[in-house]
């Protein structure tokens, strides 16, 4: 229909209406996700070494790592804005944690319905999520036989918000 227009307006004027219409089209879209919420959340974790005015009670040593401090936890949405943190000593295992952080996320956005996290995250933690939060969980794995550093699906969201963390403190 708007090309139609431009051909019998003018291209100038059909190109201003169809830049309108996405423009409009775009913010109905981002209002729709504003009102209902995000329906899916990306989890992870990074261990940072804790400054010597952090207490010694609520640091740890991770011995994966070798680093001596705290671990966040982040989930964030799929354009990688935080939605949950929570903060333990860095001696925690990420699937212990995962529990507050899950909890909390449900506690603020009740439209979550899938959980996409890597492989520190297994066991237990998949049923607990689905029983008493009502979310689905899925691992995603690394790639069988690859060796170093790859991308993998959806969980190179959370670390680019890590980075921007990093970068911006």
């Amino acid at each position: 229909v708007l090309f139609m227009v431009s051909a019998v307006t003018g291209v100038e004027l059909g190109i201003k209406y169809l830049s309108t219409f996405n423009m409009g089209l775009a913010a109905a879209l981002a209002l729709a996700v504003f009102v209902l919420g995000p329906t899916v959340a990306i989890i992870d974790s990074q261990t940072v070494a804790a400054a010597d005015t952090v207490p010694r009670s609520s640091r740890g040593w991770d011995g994966a790592k070798r680093t001596n401090g705290v671990k966040r936890h982040i989930a964030v949405d799929v354009n990688g804005l935080l939605l949950a943190v929570v903060v333990t000593a860095a001696s925690i295992q990420d699937r212990d944690a995962a529990h507050r952080l899950l909890a909390a996320l449900r506690g603020s956005f009740s439209t979550i319905r899938l959980v996409w996290a890597d492989g520190g995250y297994p066991g237990r933690l998949l049923i607990w999520a689905k029983d008493v939060l009502t979310l689905t969980m899925q691992i995603i794995k690394r790639i069988p036989g690859a060796t170093g550093f790859h991308v993998r699906p959806r969980i190179w969201v959370v670390e680019r918000s890590f980075a921007w963390i990093n970068k911006h403190r």
